[in-house]
């Protein structure tokens, strides 16, 4: 997908206009990984099936809300898809492309995910920066060190054997979604927009830890 039109006329107002995407990077694919699920793809009857389609690319283009011209060009953007029948039975994901140093993207889903008759967790976290994507899955055997949440925040920390991620995430302003399960969209989910997302990426060598990248995804002001 390269662009996004929009023409929709609501009861309050009127939302047209077209945005478009350039430099889309996407999880990559091959023969036996299909992207960011990578054999797991492969696997039928599970109930949520993930894609990134764009780690990160620029945008361009207005969208008109009402009277108000919003304004995309020099945007960063994020596009990802799931289908299937239901959202797994508990999850923690999380997003940013909004770092200081352009062309940095996280994007991290830890799930309980359901298939026939029992359950596994299983995750899928990539770190996109510099032109290089570092995967931390579970069928690349990457270890699952640290997860905890709270009311404030979650902290995680995940291992492959060559890599380390910290990831400390600030909640804030949090909102209701509705979820699908089925046939009906009953579930519902809190996200927010506004949460911050501290992230630190380290070169494990001979025992210790080399730090690669430290940085904060956080959401630019709003124009």
């Amino acid at each position: 997908m390269t662009s996004l039109s929009l023409d929709l006329d609501l009861e309050e107002k009127v939302l047209r206009g077209k945005v478009h995407f350039q430099g889309i990077n996407p999880w990559p694919i091959h023969p036996f990984s299909l992207g960011i699920m990578g054999p797991f793809a492969f696997i039928p009857f599970m109930e949520c099936y993930h894609g990134v389609l764009s780690l990160d690319h620029s945008i361009g283009g207005t969208l008109h809300w009402g009277e108000k011209a919003i304004d995309f060009h020099h945007g960063r953007g994020y596009t990802e898809t799931d289908y299937g029948q239901a959202f797994p039975r508990a999850w923690v994901w999380m997003q940013s492309n909004h770092f200081s140093i352009p062309g940095t993207s996280l994007t991290l889903s830890v799930a309980r995910i359901p298939w026939l008759e029992v359950a596994f967790r299983g995750f899928v976290i990539g770190f996109w920066n510099e032109g290089r994507l570092h995967r931390f899955t579970t069928y690349l055997g990457s270890r699952l060190r640290t997860l905890s949440a709270t009311d404030q925040e979650v902290r995680l920390v995940v291992e492959s054997r060559q890599e380390c991620l910290r990831i400390r995430a600030i909640r804030s302003g949090k909102g209701l979604l509705h979820a699908p399960y089925r046939v009906t969209m009953e579930r519902r989910v809190t996200e927010s927009l506004t949460a911050q997302i501290e992230v630190e990426l380290f070169r494990k060598k001979n025992g210790k830890e080399y730090l690669l990248f430290h940085g904060r995804g956080e959401t630019p002001a709003w124009k």
